[in-house]
Order: structure tokens, then sequence, then C-alpha cells
């Protein structure tokens, strides 16, 4: 076995190869890395059109371009869907946190609150069906100040947020707002027209 003359550093073969191969890794991985990170911050640069084509609107934007979004849709008619509408889970899987008599529907714009004494103040009112065989639905409303805070909604003398719900709210009907000492007058808006597919 060779040695290093005194002052000199010396590598075996296999030595310096895997060191060199060892340094080339490396140096691919921080380029690649650096690589990455250029395409990032230049995809966030090109992505600032507002994108708002799903159920959830940036919240800096007062809009949506969701079909039947009565609430933020500006095209959208005020009309009522009183359809027993089920999310269905794409996943995949067992199902879990299934409900054993209600149904479990999405929220959407029924109508309207009016406040009846007072300084005049219009506020949405927000329901789903409850239960598929009896007329109980939730009903909650959102403050028009502050941040658009959500209100629970309660209709002779009974919560309408609860999981037990409240009896279905018909034009005139009086309701009280948790949060605001007046009470309201409802406005429905019309039922919207079934719709079907007639090719199928």
């Amino acid at each position: 076995m060779a040695k290093c003359p005194p002052g000199v550093i010396c590598f075996e073969n296999f030595t310096f190869i895997f060191v060199i191969f060892a340094l080339i890794i490396i140096i691919y991985f921080m380029y690649s890395k650096q690589n990455t990170n250029e395409i990032n911050i230049s995809s966030e640069k090109t992505n600032t059109i507002p994108t708002t084509t799903g159920l959830f609107p940036r919240p800096s934007y007062s809009f949506s371009n969701v079909q039947q979004d009565v609430l933020l849709n500006p095209y959208s008619a005020p009309l009522r869907d009183e359809r027993y509408i089920q999310s269905t889970d794409i996943r995949g899987g067992v199902p879990i946190n299934i409900g054993t008599q209600s149904i479990d529907t999405n929220y959407r714009q029924v109508g309207l609150l009016k406040r009846m004494n007072g300084p005049e103040m219009l506020l949405p009112l927000m329901g789903r069906p409850l239960f598929v065989a009896r007329d109980k639905w939730q009903y909650y409303t959102m403050s028009d100040k502050n941040n658009a805070i959500k209100l629970p909604v309660s209709f002779k003398s009974k919560s309408c947020t609860n999981e037990y719900g409240c009896d279905e709210i018909s034009n005139g009907d009086t309701v009280y707002v948790d949060g605001i000492d007046a009470p309201f007058q409802v406005t429905l808006y019309d039922n919207a027209v079934m719709k079907y597919i007639p090719f199928i």
C-alpha cells in the first residue's frame, strides 16, 4: 500500500469518485429547489386575477359566479329552492358522521327580513330544510355590519338554529334576531320552477 508524502493530501480512486458523485447530487438538489421556488413565485405573480368559481369566494370580493347562489351572485334571480339536495362525498370510502333523522343540505337564501320598529334594516334570511317528512327548517341571518356576523333567528319562541329547527316560516311571519332588540317581518322569495333534462 502506497503512503502519502508529508504535506500532501492523497485520495484513493474510490474515495475521489464518491466525493465527486456526492457533490454532483448536492448541487443538483440545490439547483432544483431554487428552480421550483422561482416557478412558485412566478405563478403567484400571474394568478392575480380573482377566481371565484365555487361556493367559497375570496373574502375580498362580494360576488360569486355560482349559478344558483342568490346571496352573492348578482345575476341569480331571488327565487327560493326547497329541494332536499344532499351533498355527496366524492372521496369514497366509508361515510362518517351521518345524521340519523335529518338530511344534511346546504343553507341558501330563502328570503329577507325587514325590521318592524326603529330605523329601516334589511337582512338576508338563510335557511335549509331539516327533515324530509316534516316542515322543520333551520334559519339564520347575517348582520349588515360587523363583517356579516351570522345571527340566530327565533320563531314562536324557539331557536331556529338548534338540532330540532323550528316550524317553516311563511310570508308575513314575525321573527326575532338574537342581538337586535326588534321584531322582523319575513318576506320569502317565490319558489323556483322545477327544471329537468329532457334528453335523459
